[in-house]
C-alpha cells in the first residue's frame, strides 16, 4: 500500500532537516518563535501576531490551533526543536488562506512549509526539502 501524502511529507522533512536542533528550555523556544513572527516576511503573509507555546502536550502528536491573531502550539515532549516548531507554524499559515480540505498536510501546506523553512530558518533546508518531496512523490503547490 502506498504511503499517504502526510507520511511521505514527514519522511521527507525528517531527512531534509537532520540533524535536529533542540531547545534547552521552553522559554528559549518561545523566544525563538517570537523572533520569527516579527520578521518582515511573516508579517507580510500572516495575521498571526502572538504565539502561545504549551509544553509538554500530553497527546501523541503536536497540535496547532489559530484563534484570531493568536497561534497556539501544543508541543509533545520530543517536539521542542526548531523543525517541529516551523512545521506547526506552517499549519497556521495555511488557515489564513481559507479552508483547504487537505490543510493538515496537503499540497498547500507542503508549499507553506517550504516557504517557512526558506524564510524562518535556512534557504538550503527549503531546497533540500523540495528535493526530498520530489524524490518521495510529495505533492506541493507554490505558496502563497
Amino acid at each position: 500500500m502506498a504511503l499517504k501524502q502526510r507520511y511521505k511529507l514527514y519522511e521527507a522533512e525528517d531527512t531534509a532537516t537532520q540533524p535536529w536542533r533542540w531547545f534547552a528550555s521552553v522559554q528559549g523556544a518561545q523566544m525563538w518563535v517570537e523572533q520569527r513572527i516579527r520578521r518582515k516576511w511573516w508579517r507580510s503573509v500572516s495575521d498571526i501576531r502572538h504565539v502561545i507555546l504549551e509544553y509538554p502536550h500530553p497527546g501523541k502528536m503536536s497540535e496547532t490551533t489559530k484563534e484570531g491573531n493568536v497561534l497556539r502550539l501544543q508541543m509533545i515532549p520530543d517536539g521542542l526543536n526548531s523543525y517541529s516548531l516551523i512545521h506547526e507554524m506552517a499549519h497556521g499559515l495555511v488557515w489564513i488562506y481559507g479552508n483547504d480540505s487537505e490543510k493538515d498536510h496537503g499540497r498547500r501546506f507542503a508549499g507553506a512549509l517550504i516557504e517557512c523553512y526558506r524564510h524562518l530558518f535556512a534557504a538550503e533546508i527549503a531546497n533540500d526539502l523540495i528535493r526530498e518531496f520530489d524524490a518521495r512523490g510529495v505533492k506541493w503547490d507554490p505558496w502563497p
